[in-house]
């Protein structure tokens, strides 16, 4: 019994500061997207995307079916984008799973496009953005 006691508390502190996460780390958990504004606009619309749990760099939007990548957040709850005119379709190597993709753009025409925070192992919730004729 004197050999195992110091063993548990010891596997106790590790699994408890193996919990805790540094800042800036990228989190495990999906963040969540309170509100965008605007919620609307052209492409070169700076756009406030509030929520928690965003890591402070290398965050990536999936907006539609593109992706804007290395999105930074200050602090964690808020992250700013410029809506763009052509969007990438390949979001992996961003999602650091190295794997090969050819760079493809796609143009940001008017219409409603979904923005969520993407990783390769999480999704966040999505709210929409409406992108407006230039």
């Amino acid at each position: 019994m004197e050999r195992v006691l110091p063993a548990l508390v010891a596997l106790i502190l590790a699994a408890g500061c193996a919990q805790a996460q540094a800042p800036g780390t990228p989190s495990t958990t999906a963040p969540t997207i309170d509100s965008l504004s605007p919620s609307s606009g052209r492409p070169g619309t700076v756009v406030t995307v509030m929520g928690q749990g965003f890591a402070r760099e290398g965050n990536t939007l999936k907006f539609g079916g593109g992706y804007i990548k290395n999105v930074a957040s200050a602090d964690g709850r808020t992250l700013r984008f410029t809506v763009p005119a052509t969007l990438d379709e390949c979001p992996l190597a961003s999602m650091g799973l190295g794997m090969p993709c050819a760079e493809t753009h796609i143009a940001v025409e008017a219409g409603a496009y979904a923005v969520m925070l993407v990783s390769a192992s999480w999704r966040s919730n999505g709210l929409q953005f409406k992108v407006q004729e230039p």
